[in-house]
Parts: structure tokens; C-alpha cells; sequence
């Protein structure tokens, strides 16, 4: 592999390789997932209850750096995981299941100008979407004959928490209680 694009075992200076290693301490932990990956809880502030956080366990920058156990892992890990999570949102939360599990992988930060101080190598965003995020979400996306129609724009999901302050469901807002709580639920279905 190219040691241009990123693919090496660690490099000290990048935040995700300090969570893999366990060097950088995150509400919930991580959780060691089979073919060289780990979830963790997204930490950052527009983060809620169920957005989580999976990356490769060495530092690669780019899809092409994984090895072939890496890659043959990522859908069947995102696939484990979306099903403990809508598990634990039926027992925690019946009267609102999860409708979708978003999977994104923007990771732009490289392209900045400046560059942001902290630095990530891979990693995808798993973000819940249950029942009650629709009406935060919907938006009119244009006109019908009979009136307006309405769609729900998942690009808003970011920003969810921040631009819906007072609607936004108080079970969901990130606390070290919940989260943990998430945290060790996952941990007892994926593994350590």
C-alpha cells in the first residue's frame, strides 16, 4: 500500500489512532469489532443519543488502504450494528422505533484550509433516525396539484439538535448516563 494515502499501522498524531489504542479516553468506551474495526460513541456537540462513530483500528486515510479482513467486515459490522440498535430502541424506547440507520463518510477535514487541529483518519458516521426525528426533518420539497408536498431532508441530520433546541427529544441529548448505557448494551451484543 501507498504510504502517500494514509495507510499505515498508527500515526501519533491522529485522534482516531489515539481512540483505537486507547490513548484518548471517550464517554462509552470503544468497542472492538471483528476485522479490525471499532464503534465508538460520537462525541462531538451536535451529536445525540445512537450517533455513532466506526472506524478501522490502524490509521487509513482512504477505502483503498483497508486490507481484504477489513473490507469483508465493514457491511456485516454495519449490519450487526444496525440491528443492535434498533433492539435496544425497542426496549428503550417502544413508541419510537428507528426508521433508518444513516451511513456516511464525508471526511473532508484534509481539505481544509487551514487544516483542523485535530486530526482523523476513516471513519463512518451511523446516525439514528427514529420515528420522531421526521417532523424535525420534513421540509416542503414542492407544490402539487392538490397542495404542498413534503419530504424529509436526512442532509438536515447534522444540525438536528442545534436548529431544534426546545422540539428536540430530551431522551435522545447526549448525556454520560445514556450514552454509557448505549455503550454497554452494544459492547455486551458485538464484544469487547
Amino acid at each position: 500500500m501507498r504510504q502517500d494515502l494514509g495507510c499505515m499501522q498508527f500515526d501519533e498524531n491522529c485522534e482516531g489512532c489515539k481512540i483505537s489504542q486507547k490513548k484518548k479516553v471517550l464517554q462509552g468506551g470503544i468497542i472492538t469489532l471483528d476485522g479490525g474495526w471499532i464503534l465508538n460513541h460520537y462525541g462531538d456537540d451536535q451529536a445525540f443519543l445512537g450517533w455513532m462513530v466506526l472506524q478501522p483500528f490502524e490509521h487509513k486515510m482512504e477505502f483503498q488502504c483497508l486490507a481484504d479482513p477489513e473490507v469483508r467486515a465493514l457491511g456485516p459490522n454495519i449490519k450487526r450494528i444496525d440491528s443492535f440498535l434498533r433492539e435496544y430502541w425497542e426496549c428503550k424506547f417502544p413508541d419510537d422505533a428507528i426508521q433508518r440507520l444513516y451511513v456516511a463518510h464525508f471526511f473532508e477535514g484534509p481539505f481544509d484550509s487551514p487544516p483542523p487541529k485535530a486530526k482523523y483518519h476513516l471513519h463512518i458516521h451511523l446516525i439514528t433516525r427514529p420515528a420522531s426525528f421526521d417532523r424535525l426533518l420534513r421540509e416542503d420539497v414542492g407544490k402539487k396539484p392538490n397542495g404542498k408536498k413534503t419530504g424529509l431532508n436526512a442532509w438536515k441530520i447534522y444540525r438536528i439538535l442545534r436548529d431544534h433546541p426546545v422540539d428536540f427529544p430530551k431522551e435522545y441529548r447526549k448525556t454520560r448516563k445514556n450514552v454509557e448505557a448505549l455503550m454497554n448494551y452494544l459492547r455486551g451484543k458485538l464484544g469487547s
